[in-house]
C-alpha cells in the first residue's frame, strides 16, 4: 500500500514498527466540509506539504528532557525505542522551518490542547 501513493506519508521504524497516514482518509474529511488532524512524522512535514499543500502545518514541540521523563513514566518502550525516540526528537531543530506554527508542549495537556484550538480556529 505504500508503495502506491496511498499514504500522505509512510515511515518504516527501526524498532519494528511503521506508521502511515492513508490520503483517503483527510481527502474524505476535507470533501465533507471537516478539519483534518494528523500526526506526521518527524522529518516527513515536506512530502506530506507536497501532497497536500492546502495544510497547515503545526509542530509540537516538547524538550528532550521533558519527552525523556514522559516516555520512561509510560514504561512501553525498550531501552532500543526509547533510544531512537530521543535520537529522532532531537533532530527537531533541522526542520522548525518547515512549519507553519511551533506550539511548545511543557505543561500540562489541557494548556497545549487550548493552544493547539486557537491555532486551528486561527486557520478556520
Amino acid at each position: 500500500m505504500k508503495k502506491s501513493d496511498d499514504f500522505v506519508e509512510y515511515r518504516d521504524y527501526d524498532f519494528d514498527m511503521s506508521y502511515g497516514l492513508p490520503i483517503a482518509l483527510i481527502r474524505n474529511a476535507l470533501k465533507s466540509g471537516k478539519h483534518a488532524l494528523a500526526i506526521i512524522n518527524l522529518g516527513r512535514i515536506k512530502v506530506a506539504q507536497s501532497r497536500c499543500p492546502e495544510a497547515i502545518s503545526i509542530l509540537v514541540d516538547v524538550p528532550i528532557p521533558i519527552l525523556r521523563s514522559r516516555l520512561t513514566e509510560r514504561g512501553v518502550h525498550s531501552e532500543a525505542q526509547l533510544k531512537e525516540r530521543l535520537e529522532n526528537a532531537a533532530s527537531v531543530d533541522k526542520y522548525r522551518d518547515a512549519y507553519d506554527r511551533i506550539l511548545l508542549n511543557v505543561g500540562e495537556p489541557a494548556k497545549a490542547i487550548a493552544e493547539l484550538d486557537s491555532i486551528i480556529e486561527e486557520y478556520s
